[in-house]
């Protein structure tokens, strides 16, 4: 498994101890490139990421901290 913890704008959150959520995908071979369109967005996998997130977000919200 990858540690993806320094990734992306979130380890400064980490850094500071804050809590976050943090949604991300594989690699792939458009990863930050110029050839990286939504074009090339599998509309069933975006579908599924999104109803993903919005299931984490509801559990989420049930939690007392």
């Amino acid at each position: 498994m990858e540690d993806w913890t320094y990734a992306s704008d979130h380890a400064s959150f980490y850094r500071k101890q804050i809590p976050f959520l943090y949604f991300g995908v594989a690699d792939h071979n458009d990863y930050h490139k110029s050839t990286d369109d939504f074009e090339n967005i599998h509309p069933e996998f975006y579908k599924e990421a999104v109803y993903q997130i919005i299931l984490m977000f509801n559990i989420v919200d049930k939690i007392n901290f």
